[in-house]
C-alpha cells in the first residue's frame, strides 16, 4: 500500500514515514510549479508531454530532469516535485547542496506559508477621517477621552500597597464569606481581572522554589519559604481578617503557580461558589472537618495503639471538635457511630 500526501504529493510505502511527514514542524504546501508542456519531446499522457526519450528503456522527466526507466515512470510522477534536484520549487533558485536547498525553501519569500496575510478590510467608519482635539498636547479622538483618562487612573501598585477598598466597603455578603479563605482572597486581590493594578505576586516556574513580588525596581524574586507567609500576613493585615481555611504553605505555593499560569478572572467567576449559601456552608464544613480529621490522625491517634484507637474517650474528643464545626455552618451533628466510622 502506498501513502501519498494530498498537499505536496510526497509518496512512500512506509506508513510511519508518511505520518512523520504529516506531523513535521514545518508543514508542507502545495506544489505551485506545474509540469511544463513541450511539443518537441517524446511521450504523452492525456495530451500533455511529460518526458524525453533517451533510449528504448530510459526516459527523462521534463519537469525535474530525472532519468528513470519507462516501467518506473508512472510511479515517479506521484512523487515528482516539478523542479530539478536542489531547486526551490517556489522561486526556481538552484543550489549546489541539498541542505542549502532545504534551508532556503523554509524561508523562501515566495513560499505561501511565509507570505504575509492581507490586511482585513476596513469598515466605512474606520476609513472616514476622525475629528481631533487637543488634550494635554496629544491629538486624540473625543470618544477616546474617557479611555485616556481611565488609562491614566490605572497605576501599577507595588506589593503591600494594593487597593482593597472594594473588599472592605462592599455590601455584597459574598465578600464577607470570601475574606475567611486565604485561597479566595488571593484570587480577589492579586488575580482579579477587574483590578489589574493589584497583580503584585506571581510564580511562573512550578519546580522553582522562588516566587516574585512587584516593587519599584520590577519583579524581585524571593523563596517560597518566606514569601508565602509574607503574602498571607499581608492579606490578613489589609483585609483585617483571620483566615480559617488552614491551608498549608505548600498548598498555597501550588495555588499561586496555578493562578499565575491561569491568569486573572472576573469577580463574578471568583465569587460564583458563594451564590448558593447552603452549598457554601456544606463545602466549608467539609473542608474544615477534613483538616480537623487529618490533625486528629496525626496528633492523637499516634499516642494510642491500634487496639485503643476506638476507645470512647478518643471518639468523644473527635466528636466534640467535628460537631463544633458543623454547628458553625448550621449542619446536623454527628453521632458517636458516625464519628467512629469517619476514620
Amino acid at each position: 500500500m502506498r501513502f501519498t500526501c494530498e498537499q505536496c504529493g510526497y509518496s512512500t510505502d512506509v506508513k510511519c514515514n508518511y505520518i512523520k511527514h504529516l506531523n513535521r514542524k514545518n508543514k508542507c504546501g502545495p506544489i505551485n510549479n506545474p509540469i511544463p508542456q513541450n511539443e518537441h519531446v517524446n511521450g504523452y499522457n492525456n495530451n500533455v508531454i511529460h518526458w524525453i526519450k533517451i533510449d528504448d528503456a530510459k526516459v527523462q522527466c521534463i519537469a525535474c530532469e530525472k532519468v528513470v526507466t519507462k516501467v518506473k515512470y508512472n510511479r515517479h510522477l506521484k512523487s515528482c516535485k516539478g523542479v530539478p534536484k536542489n531547486t526551490c520549487r517556489f522561486c526556481l533558485r538552484k543550489f549546489n547542496t541539498q541542505p542549502a536547498h532545504s534551508q532556503h525553501q523554509k524561508i523562501c519569500k515566495k513560499n505561501p506559508l511565509n507570505m504575509p496575510l492581507p490586511p482585513p478590510p476596513q469598515s466605512q467608519q474606520e476609513q472616514e477621517p476622525r475629528p481631533y482635539c487637543n488634550v494635554q498636547n496629544n491629538y486624540i479622538n473625543n470618544n477616546d477621552n474617557r479611555n485616556y483618562n481611565t488609562l491614566n487612573q490605572f497605576v501599577q501598585m507595588n506589593f503591600g500597597q494594593e487597593n482593597v477598598d472594594y473588599l472592605l466597603h462592599s455590601e455584597d455578603p459574598r465578600y464577607d464569606k470570601a475574606k475567611r479563605s486565604c485561597k479566595d482572597c488571593m484570587g480577589l486581590v492579586h488575580f482579579n481581572a477587574d483590578h489589574p493594578e493589584n497583580q503584585t505576586v506571581r510564580k511562573t516556574n512550578k519546580k522553582s522554589d522562588l516566587m516574585e513580588f512587584r516593587s519599584e525596581h520590577g519583579w524581585e524574586p524571593e523563596t517560597c519559604a518566606t514569601g508565602i507567609p509574607r503574602m498571607r500576613n499581608n492579606l490578613e493585615h489589609m483585609l483585617n481578617t483571620k483566615f480559617d481555611d488552614k491551608l498549608t504553605d505548600p498548598t498555597l505555593r501550588e495555588l499561586l503557580y496555578h493562578n499565575s499560569k491561569r491568569g486573572a478572572l472576573n469577580e463574578d467567576v471568583l465569587l460564583a461558589k458563594y451564590n448558593d449559601v447552603e452549598f457554601y456552608n456544606q463545602m466549608r464544613c467539609r473542608e474544615e472537618s477534613e483538616v480537623t480529621l487529618q490533625n486528629f490522625k496525626k496528633d492523637t491517634l499516634s499516642k494510642f495503639s491500634a487496639n485503643n484507637q476506638k476507645m470512647p474517650c478518643v471518639v468523644i474528643s473527635l466528636q466534640r471538635d467535628l460537631n463544633e464545626i458543623r454547628r458553625k455552618y448550621d449542619q446536623p451533628e454527628l453521632t458517636l457511630n458516625e464519628v467512629a466510622q469517619s476514620y
